[in-house]
């Protein structure tokens, strides 16, 4: 019946769900690399 479609459905969902969760975890990196360079020091400057 229709049980493959459903499954399919349900799959594309979380895909969905995940990529938000990719996205807000590659801002997070980003921000804390522009922290870290800015406040870097390198042979005394």
């Amino acid at each position: 019946g229709k049980g493959f479609k459903i499954a399919v459905n349900i799959l594309n969902i979380g895909r969905i769900k995940l990529g938000g969760v990719v996205i807000g975890a590659c801002k997070d990196a980003i921000a804390g690399s522009v922290k870290y360079a800015n406040t870097r020091e390198q042979f005394g400057r």
